[in-house]
């Protein structure tokens, strides 16, 4: 039976989580590559995704336990973020979404990109769909560069078999964790 794996970014403002959280520390953004593996066989289990919205409410970006929840199929492939610059930073992305289209299968993943500030509370929220899997692939303390980064990947693999992003988007996704 044919399997169907989706990758995603989506995107998240630091400004709109301060506004509703009412929280003058500084929140990192973070673009993620996402995997949604689609089959009749498979199912994300209810106790994943629990784990995953309750971390998704305790999440704080420079404290945060990302070893804790590899079992759950959050996966962090960021480098120091100090240590990259623009170049290397797309560089970087775009072997780890090659990468991920390989280990699933290029003609069997669909994938899409986006960012978010909150990764265990999106992918809860995805696990509802049946997505499985999310790697974590950059990070930034800036929005713009993050939404550039987005359109920058999205630019590049739009045309690939199985995106599911559309030619000449990203930096303008949505607004929420």
């Amino acid at each position: 039976m044919a399997q169907s794996v989706s990758v995603g970014l989506v995107s998240s403002s630091v400004m709109h989580f301060r506004e509703h959280h009412n929280n003058d520390d500084i929140f990192q953004v973070y673009p993620y590559l996402q995997i949604t593996h689609a089959s009749s066989q498979d199912s994300v289990s209810g106790s994943s995704a629990k784990t995953m919205a309750e971390a998704g409410e305790l999440f704080q970006s420079e404290s945060f336990d990302w070893a804790a929840l590899r079992s759950h199929n959050l996966i962090y492939h960021c480098q120091k973020p100090e240590t990259m610059i623009c170049g290397k930073l797309l560089a970087h992305c775009k072997r780890k979404v090659t990468a991920l289209r390989e280990h699933i299968g290029v003609r069997l993943c669909c994938f899409k990109i986006g960012v978010t500030t909150n990764p265990p509370l999106r992918f809860s929220t995805y696990m509802e769909k049946n997505f499985t899997c999310m790697w974590v692939i950059a990070i930034s303390k800036s929005i713009d560069t993050i939404h550039m980064l987005e359109a920058a990947v999205i630019a590049e693999f739009c045309q690939h078999v199985g995106c599911r992003n559309k030619p000449e988007t990203g930096g303008e996704g949505s607004l929420t964790g």
